[in-house]
């Protein structure tokens, strides 16, 4: 059942929230949450540690106050529960660092472009796509590293959800950085897994899988995706946050390149932002990255379960469990190749 807005304070909250966003942005890049920490400060005191000039800062800080990432008490500011627990770097839950340079300085921006892509005809991929984004090595380098780090709590979450006990081999299609091929290496000791992506992509992730440790576990492939060869003779392909950047024409080729390059009854790992619901009335999240989606892949389908079961039996894959990862956002599916 869809969320009706029923009054102006409904819309207005939808009209404005880029304000509020961009406040929260802000205070990543300011530190304000790293600086109230560990005390509760006043406003004299968070100027001096800022550098924001003191009328400025109090605007600013109301603000922050009014959305509910800061608390006041008598004259002083404090971080509000939630902000303590996932926007203060080092704290286990912290992912300010995907916020702050990702969804801030990336896609953020990007949606401006939204109407541009809406109004253009059938083939809008003369915009933008991944393939030409992941060519900037700048931009490739900002999107890599903060994209790891927003991907290795859900990581964690999969390894522990999935069964690969017995298989071996893996391969990680479009899986960037490696943030979860290296969370199922931690979770199963046999995998050997080969990352495929963009060569200005796999450097980056060579950095990370170096520093875990993990050099002799997984490697990677520099290809894209869409136009290679796929190693074959794999016990179990991965797909995470891949369907969701490539046109929705191309869902039946790739799945029968998964099929090509799978042992038999091998396993196809699915992880996106498939939509809870057939009826595509929401969750509001997971449609809004779907929307996202569009301005870098104008082509790509809204996934649904039933959607996706459909195509997996079609290409000869029978799906085996699928569930919720993160909350409201993404779902995971499992198929097996049948004979």
């Amino acid at each position: 059942m869809s969320s009706a807005l029923r009054t102006a304070d409904d819309i207005n909250r939808i009209a404005f929230g880029y304000m509020a966003s961009k406040a929260l942005f802000s205070a990543l890049e300011f530190n304000i949450f790293s600086i109230l920490a560990k005390n509760p400060m006043t406003l004299d005191e968070i100027v001096q540690a800022t550098g924001i000039t003191q009328n400025r800062a109090e605007i600013f800080l109301t603000a922050l106050v009014s959305i509910g990432l800061l608390d006041k008490k008598s004259d002083t500011f404090l971080n509000s529960p939630a902000s303590d627990r996932y926007l203060v770097p080092g704290r286990k839950n912290f992912f300010g660092d995907y916020l702050r340079m990702q969804i801030a300085r990336q896609m953020y921006p990007s949606m401006q472009r939204l109407d541009s892509v809406l109004s253009s005809e059938e083939d809008a991929s003369h915009l933008c796509s991944y393939a030409d984004w992941m060519s900037d090595p700048e931009q490739a380098d900002l999107f890599s590293r903060s994209q790891h780090v927003g991907s290795l709590g859900p990581a964690a979450v999969f390894a522990q959800r999935v069964d690969l006990k017995g298989h071996n081999s893996l391969l990680d299609v479009g899986g960037g950085t490696g943030a979860f091929s290296i969370a199922l290496c931690r979770q199963y000791p046999d995998l050997q897994i080969t990352i495929m992506d963009f060569p200005t992509v796999t450097a980056i992730g060579a950095e990370f899988v170096a520093g875990e440790g993990l050099n002799n576990r997984i490697s990677f492939l520099d290809a894209d995706v869409l136009d290679s060869v796929w190693p074959g003779n794999q016990e179990a392909i991965l797909m995470s946050y891949f369907l969701s950047a490539i046109p929705g024409k191309q869902f039946g080729e790739i799945f029968g390149m998964a099929r090509e390059a799978l042992k038999q009854g091998g396993l196809l790992l699915l992880h996106d932002f498939i939509m809870v619901g057939d009826d595509s009335v929401g969750p509001p999240l997971a449609a809004l990255w779907a929307l996202q989606h569009l301005i870098f892949s104008p082509d790509t389908m809204s996934l649904t379960p039933d959607r996706l079961n459909q195509m997996l039996d079609e290409a000869g894959f029978s799906v085996i469990d699928g569930d919720a990862l993160i909350p409201g956002m993404t779902r995971y599916m499992i198929a097996r190749k049948r004979d």
